[in-house]
C-alpha cells in the first residue's frame, strides 16, 4: 500500500511529538545528573503510589528519600501534573522542597527519570544511587532531623560559639540554621571572621576546614566539613596550650619571664597589636630593652643557647614564639630563688628600717662578692662577654652564687633580687660609669628613690687583688647629682633621685684595715 504525502507528514508530526516527550527539561538536570528514559508502566508489579495533589507528591518525595528508597513509582493525575517537566518543578525546585529534603538531595549520587503517560495518568519512575551507604544514610537523616528542630541563630556571636564548640570537639561535620541576616553576612566566608580567635588559628593549621551555604524561604544553612588526621586527644593537646591574648606590656614581660624561668624550651604567647608591633624595629628594642632590665630574664639570658623567635600576625593579635636552649638547669634556676628566699629571712626582720633593710644587702654584697672575669678573665673580640665562672656567666647572679664572683651587672642583679624579696622598691640600671658600660640600682627608702652602686661600695687600693677590699659606701643612696660625677644614664627612663640620703648610717669600715676575702 502507497504511503500518500499527508500521512507522510503525519507519520513526521508523530516522531517529532516523541522525541520532545523523550526530552529532559534544563531545570530538572540543573540540581543532580540524572538520565530520563520512555517505558511502558503497564506489567509494573511493584507498589505504585497514587498522586491527587502537589502536596501529597511532594510529600511522598521527602518520605522515601528519608527512607533511603533506591526505587519510587508515581501514578499522577494529570490534572495535578501534566507532564514531567510540571513534576521536575514540583520537587526539584528549592521552594517547593523541604529542609530536610533539600539537605539530603546533596547526598545523592545520580537519579534517573523513566515515565509515560496516557490521557489522564502520568507514570514516573525514579530510579536514585545515593553516595552513602543505608547505615550512614540513617544517621544522616537523624543528624539532620536534630537540625531541623534546631532554634534560628540570631546574632553572630552565637554561631561564632556553635561553630568553636563543635571545632574543639573535633566533629567531622556540622550544620547551623541561622537567620537571613547572618546567612547574609557570613554564607561565603564565616571562617574568616574567627582570624581573632587564638584557639581556632591554632588548631586550623592542622585542620583543612571548608564551609557550603544554602539559603531556605526563612533562614540560611551554614554547613561545615573538616578534614584532619588530628585525633581528639591531639587536637586536646593543642587547645590546651593556648593562650589568652596579653593587652599589656606589663603582662606580656612577666609571661616571658615565667616561661623563662620555668626553663621552657618552645612557648607561644598570644600578643594584641598594640601592644607591640612586631614589624616595627624600634618597638622590638624597646620591648627587649625592657626585658633585660629585668634580672629575673637577665640572669637566665646570659645562659640561653641559640635563642631565636618568630611571629605570625593574625586579625587584632601576633603569635609570638620563642625557641631557647638553657646552659643551666632549672634546678639551678630554683636554686637561686630558694636561696634568695633563705637569706631574706635569715637576716632581714619585719621592724627594720627601709635604710636598714637596704644598708644589710649592700654590706651583705660587698662582703661577699668580688669583682671577677672568672676563668679566663676579661676576654676580647667574638668571646667579649662570654666570660664564666664554671659554667656561670658572670654576668648573672648564678654566678655570685656558685662562684662567689661577677662583674657589675650580676651584683645589680643581685641587689634586685634581694631588695625585691625583701619588700623594698627597687630598679635596675644600664648605663655608664666613667665612660664604660656599667649597672647599678635606684632604690626607693621611705618614698623618696636613690641610686646605689655596691659594685662601687667595694673599694680596693692600688696592687691589691680581687679577694681584698674594704666597704667605703661611697655611692650608697646617692642622689641624681652625686651620681652624675662619673656614673651617666637615660633619664627618661628612670625616676628622679633628688638627694642623697639625710639619714644617719653608721660608719662601715676602719680604712686603714684590708679584709680579705677566702679565696
Amino acid at each position: 500500500m502507497k504511503t500518500t504525502m499527508k500521512q507522510k507528514i503525519m507519520y513526521m508530526i508523530l516522531f517529532l511529538c516523541f522525541l520532545t516527550l523523550a526530552l529532559p527539561s534544563e531545570k530538572a538536570l540543573a540540581s543532580v545528573r540524572k538520565d530520563v528514559r520512555i517505558v511502558a508502566s503497564k506489567g509494573q508489579k511493584k507498589k505504585v503510589v497514587k498522586i491527587s495533589s502537589k502536596k501529597q507528591l511532594v510529600k511522598s518525595l521527602d518520605e522515601h528519600l528519608i527512607k533511603g528508597a533506591k526505587e519510587i513509582r508515581f501514578q499522577i493525575d494529570k490534572k495535578v501534573i501534566s507532564n514531567v517537566d510540571s513534576f521536575d518543578k514540583v520537587f526539584w525546585e528549592k521552594g517547593n522542597r523541604s529542609f530536610i529534603a533539600s539537605e539530603l538531595l546533596s547526598h545523592v549520587k545520580h537519579y534517573n527519570y523513566d515515565y509515560n503517560s496516557t490521557k489522564k495518568v502520568l507514570f514516573v519512575k525514579i530510579t536514585i544511587t545515593y553516595k552513602a551507604p543505608h547505615k550512614e544514610w540513617i544517621k544522616i537523616v537523624a543528624n539532620l532531623k536534630k537540625v531541623e528542630k534546631q532554634p534560628v541563630i540570631e546574632s553572630s556571636e552565637e554561631v561564632r560559639k556553635a561553630f568553636l564548640d563543635n571545632l574543639y570537639a573535633l566533629d567531622k561535620k556540622f550544620i547551623f540554621k541561622v537567620s537571613k541576616p547572618i546567612y547574609k553576612e557570613f554564607n561565603s566566608d564565616f571562617v574568616d571572621s574567627l582570624e581573632d580567635e587564638p584557639k581556632y588559628n591554632d588548631l586550623a593549621e592542622k585542620v583543612w576546614i571548608t564551609q557550603s551555604s544554602r539559603e531556605y524561604p526563612k533562614f540560611g544553612v551554614l554547613e561545615f566539613n573538616l578534614d584532619t588526621k588530628l585525633t581528639k586527644r591531639q587536637a586536646d593537646a593543642i587547645l590546651a596550650k593556648v593562650t589568652p591574648i596579653i593587652h599589656s606590656k606589663d603582662e606580656l614581660l612577666k609571661e616571658i619571664v615565667k616561661r623563662t624561668e620555668n626553663a621552657e624550651e618552645e612557648f607561644s604567647l598570644n600578643v594584641a597589636s598594640s601592644v607591640v608591633n612586631f614589624d616595627d624595629e624600634k618597638e622590638k628594642e624597646d620591648m627587649w630593652d625592657s626585658l633585660y632590665a629585668l634580672p629575673e630574664f637577665n640572669d637566665i639570658s646570659h645562659h640561653f643557647d641559640n635563642a631565636y623567635y618568630r611571629w605570625i600576625s593574625y586579625k587584632g593579635y601576633v603569635k609570638w614564639t620563642k625557641f631557647q636552649k638553657y646552659e643551666i638547669t632549672k634546678e639551678d634556676i630554683e636554686y637561686l630563688k630558694k636561696s634568695i628566699t633563705k637569706w631574706v629571712a635569715d637576716n632581714i626582720r619585719p621592724e627594720m628600717t627601709d635604710e636598714e633593710k637596704v644598708r644589710a644587702i649592700n654590706d651583705f654584697m660587698v662582703r661577699e662578692y668580688r669583682y671577677t672575669y672568672g676563668d679566663r678573665g676579661e676576654l676580647s673580640g667574638d668571646e667579649k662577654g662570654k666570660e664564666k665562672l664554671g659554667k656561670y656567666s658572670v654576668y648573672s647572679s648564678f654566678a655570685l652564687l656558685f662562684g662567689g664572683g661577677g662583674v657589675c651587672n650580676s651584683k645589680a642583679n643581685m641587689f634586685y633580687r634581694l631588695a625585691k624579696e625583701a619588700g623594698l622598691e627597687v630598679l635596675y640600671i644600664s648605663g655608664t660609669g666613667n665612660g664604660g658600660s656599667h649597672a647599678w640600682n635606684m632604690v626607693k627608702v621611705d618614698g623618696t628613690w636613690y641610686h646605689l652602686d655596691n659594685t662601687w661600695n667595694r673599694g680596693h687600693y692600688e696592687d691589691t687583688s680581687e679577694y681584698e677590699y674594704f666597704n667605703n659606701r661611697d655611692y650608697y643612696l646617692k642622689g641624681d647629682e652625686s651620681m652624675r660625677k662619673d656614673h651617666s644614664w637615660d633619664a627618661s627612663k628612670y625616676p628622679a633621685a633628688p638627694m642623697d640620703y639625710q639619714g644617719d648610717v653608721p660608719i662601715a669600715y676602719n680604712e686603714e684595715d684590708i679584709i680579705k676575702n677566702a679565696a
